[in-house]
């Protein structure tokens, strides 16, 4: 490289501050610098004087190495990161306070609980230190290593779903972000892909079987394909991009309802439904009903006659009813704070994702707000009386659910930390920089433009 150029970049990358941000804003510079002088030589100056021009038309390295340093700084999560904590440790907290009259759940069992809000707070610090960017260029990877746990741990069944490979599933969401991400402008080939990756995620579903994986997996689907769409990211126009994925995703969650309307109707009406066929969601209701605001609620007469507390007659009461046990147990208002804090979160992370300007990280964002948003319905469902799904509330209910929900959520606070990095390939991107923009994506390239000093 010309001497001229290299000092001029080592220069501006003198000012830059944030070491990751440090090389690939180097790195547009220069060729910015060589396209420039290539230029400048097409026009018929020497080489000599096309560097000169080139450096000239940039203006003071050390002020605009100043100005990309402004823009481009880590945003570190501090107040998401700690509400995550602070949440997940109430779930442990829960767990270990409202199981102890559950008949089935041992000791041992509680312990594992605590062992679990552990897990999670490791799962939440090493998806926070990892670069999406890295797992970005390594999408492929990615789906092969979540594959591959799934299919390690497809035979280990619980209560005859296999549960673990379920609770893997959450991931989906994830690597079919990173996946699209990697489509851009490949049009049907990209669209084939895509399909083919979510097709392949819903078999392993039927695999399992789990009706709320398979929620889940489409409900990722549908979110993620309409973000994309709306960019044309594939490159078939934007509305055809819409309709084909409004199409699928709406059509797929349509015959989920077809094929399971009996039971959803046991579920949803179960003063009318068959004896014995929605016993769980009529005795749901009733623990309900004998809450309270704040104390425990009242013991129902039937189970007093058999000796039985109310965490005893009501199924589930150490995982998917666990919300149910709360207010059983402390009363509705304990409920209530939990859930309102956990919202404040949520919509917390959500207008961060929407002010943020990096394509992918948005996408992992979306992947981790999604697959919280489909388990917190569900539970609030269940907890409310209408068991449509069993799913347990975020970083609540336990074990591998909170360890993945953290690590989702820890990835999704990485790429809010990268936010201030400059977008990379294949993403296209307007920096805010008064000195520094891209411009257009071009023939599989990113082509980027300074705008070059006046005078």
């Amino acid at each position: 490289m010309p001497d001229r150029i290299s000092a001029f970049v080592e220069a501006v990358g003198a000012e830059i501050r944030w070491k990751k941000a440090r090389p690939l804003l180097t790195e547009e510079i220069r060729t910015h610098l060589l396209d420039q002088r290539d230029a400048c030589m097409a026009q018929g100056m020497a080489e000599d004087e096309a560097q000169a021009e080139a450096v000239r038309q940039m203006g003071d390295p050390v002020a605009l190495g100043a100005d990309l340093d402004r823009v481009h700084r880590p945003r570190p999560q501090w107040g998401l990161l700690a509400l995550a904590l602070m949440l997940a440790a109430a779930g442990a907290f829960l767990r270990f306070s409202l199981t102890a009259d559950v008949p089935y759940v041992s000791l041992q069992d509680r312990q594992m609980d605590l062992l679990g809000g552990l897990m999670g707070a490791a799962a939440l610090a090493a998806g926070y230190l990892l670069d999406v960017s890295a797992l970005g260029r390594r999408a492929w990877w990615t789906c092969a290593a979540l594959m591959a746990v799934f299919l390690c741990f497809l035979p280990w069944r619980v209560n005859g779903p296999a549960w673990l490979s379920a609770q893997l599933l959450s991931l989906f969401a994830l690597t079919l972000a990173l996946v699209l991400w990697k489509q851009r402008g490949r049009r049907w080939r990209g669209a084939a892909v895509c399909l083919s990756w979510t097709a392949l995620a819903a078999a392993a579903c039927c695999l399992c079987p789990s009706v709320y994986a398979l929620v889940q997996v489409t409900m990722a689907a549908l979110v993620l394909g309409l973000f994309f769409a709306w960019r044309d990211w594939l490159g078939l126009g934007r509305w055809k991009s819409v309709v084909l994925v409004l199409a699928l995703g709406l059509g797929v969650l349509a015959l989920i309802v077809a094929v399971r309307w009996e039971r959803l109707q046991y579920n949803l009406f179960a003063d009318l439904s068959p004896a014995n066929q929605s016993y769980f969601a009529f005795i749901l209701r009733e623990a309900l009903s004998l809450a309270r605001w704040i104390g425990p609620a009242e013991n129902p007469a039937w189970a007093a006659e058999e000796g039985f507390t109310l965490q005893q007659a009501v199924p589930e009461m150490d995982s998917d009813a666990l919300l149910v046990n709360l207010i059983c147990t402390w009363g509705w208002l304990p409920f209530l704070v939990l859930v309102g804090v956990f919202l404040a979160f949520f919509l917390w992370l959500l207008w961060k994702t929407i002010h943020l300007r990096q394509t992918l990280g948005r996408a992992v964002c979306l992947a981790a707000l999604t697959t919280l948003a489909v388990q917190m319905a569900a539970s609030l469902s269940l907890t409310l009386g209408a068991p449509v799904l069993s799913g347990g509330f975020p970083l609540v209910v336990g074990n591998v659910n909170t360890v993945v929900d953290m690590l989702l959520i820890g990835l999704a606070l990485s790429a809010l930390r990268d936010g201030g990095l400059p977008e990379t390939a294949p993403a296209l991107c307007r920096n805010r920089s008064a000195a520094f923009r891209r411009v257009r994506w071009e023939n599989g390239e990113l082509i980027f433009s300074l705008r070059p000093r006046q005078g």
